[in-house]
């Protein structure tokens, strides 16, 4: 016996559908999930996150809505021990449901590659800094054959706003991994091994510095700032701490 689809079904679907999508729009709504964005590559970020939150909920929704459904629609009945009709599947359904996700992850893969090469390209008057991740800190060097600027180490890491960062990244011991969460990027401290972060802060003030790799007993511990600044005030802070580190040697 043929299973038979009927349209009756379809309205009931449709409202249960939209009730969860509405659970799911003030969930993603209502709660602020996300700290600031700060910088051109975060807004990028954000972007493509908030596609991919929505076309999760798009199908989400329809899944649990079927599943809701037949469970209260199709539920067996006390007594009955019958089975159900053979259902031998529906080719044209198998096939959206092939296509629809291929597509779907074509697109977003795309995406991916603009925005990551977009925030991987370097500006012009870069400012480079070295950053170091060690059992339990991070440093910063503006000691840099191509960086004029500065040639002194410090524990928190300051930088103009409105300027690309050119950031150097290694380790000392373990594997650790440089995070601000403002800018949404991250990227790993190993030993040995030379990466870099470029981005480029739009709003003054401080921000944590995070490390986001299980490194050790004080992980949790491992924290430090950046300091967004006016060009201004970073030049007065750069001619500071450049005097500082002379008078020191």
């Amino acid at each position: 016996m043929p299973v038979v689809y009927s349209r009756k079904h379809f309205g009931p679907l449709i409202l249960i559908a939209l009730a969860v999508a509405g659970v799911c729009a003030v969930i993603g709504l209502a709660i602020d999930w996300l700290p600031k964005a700060i910088s051109p590559e975060a807004e990028r970020v954000d972007t493509l996150m908030w596609f991919l939150y929505w076309s999760s909920v798009f199908f989400f929704s329809i899944v649990v809505a079927v599943i809701i459904y037949s469970v209260w629609k199709f539920r067996r009945q006390p007594g009955d021990d019958t089975d159900g009709p053979p259902v031998h599947g529906n080719t044209m359904l198998e096939i959206v449901w092939t296509v629809v996700p291929a597509l779907l992850l074509a697109a977003v893969g795309a995406w991916s590659i603009v925005v990551l090469n977009r925030n991987e390209a370097s500006a012009a008057g870069s400012l480079r800094v070295v950053a170091n991740g060690e059992q339990f800190a991070w440093r910063f060097d503006y000691a840099d054959a191509a960086n004029p600027e500065g040639g002194f180490r410090t524990g928190d890491l300051y930088v103009p706003v409105n300027r690309q960062v050119d950031l150097r990244i290694t380790a000392s011991d373990v594997i650790h991994d440089f995070w601000v969460p403002e800018i949404r990027l991250k990227q790993d401290a190993t030993p040995g091994v030379n990466t870099y972060l470029k981005f480029t802060p739009t709003v003054v003030g401080t921000y944590p510095v995070i490390c986001a790799e299980l490194c050790g007993a004080g992980h949790a511990q491992m924290r430090s700032q950046m300091h967004v600044m006016t060009q201004a005030d970073y030049d007065a802070w750069l001619t500071k701490a450049s005097a500082e580190a002379a008078s020191a040697k």
